[in-house]
């Protein structure tokens, strides 16, 4: 291969890394409901696109750029999902159900907003604990949840809107 064909891939390739994480950014913030963020992002998303299909579709006598093109897409949906988690933009609402009457108290000790809801399960009195959080930190309030009462079960819901804003 030729040092011009070499740099064309790899400028293949990383353009669509970013043009397509781009694309997963703009879809976040188009269903969280951030115009701004997901006019800044498609902007730049269909910028770079255009570029980058142009020189794949000048050049369809050479397979090695649509095979890059191609592997850029694939990348830029890993790459994209893996940022987006990293960033977590956004809230989120956990339901931990619980038999343990202590849980409550020490989600709170930790920070979070409780609030508490009793039921009845299929064994006897439970508690529906209701717990918003940013996104970035709901990995760690389940797996505390968890630590402090390994049999609870919990769903977890994205917020779109609050009253609070």
């Amino acid at each position: 291969m030729d040092h011009e064909l070499i740099i064309n891939c790899l400028f293949i390739i990383g353009a669509r890394i970013c043009d397509v994480s781009l694309s997963t950014l703009r879809a976040v913030n188009v269903i969280h409901g951030n115009r701004g963020k997901a006019f800044f992002f498609g902007f730049l998303e269909v910028l770079i696109w255009v570029n980058v299909v142009s020189r794949v579709i000048s050049k369809l006598d050479i397979p090695i750029y649509g095979i890059s093109y191609a592997l850029g897409f694939a990348l830029g949906n890993y790459i994209g999902l893996f940022v987006e988690q990293k960033i977590g933009w956004g809230e989120q609402l956990a339901r931990i159900f619980t038999r343990m009457t202590a849980l409550e108290h020490r989600l709170r000790e930790r920070g979070f907003g409780v609030t508490v809801f009793e039921g009845r399960g299929l064994d006897g009195p439970v508690q529906e604990l209701f717990v918003q959080c940013p996104r970035r930190k709901m990995k760690s309030l389940l797996n505390y949840a968890k630590e402090l009462d390994s049999s609870c079960y919990y769903l977890v819901e994205n917020i779109s809107y609050t009253s609070a804003g």
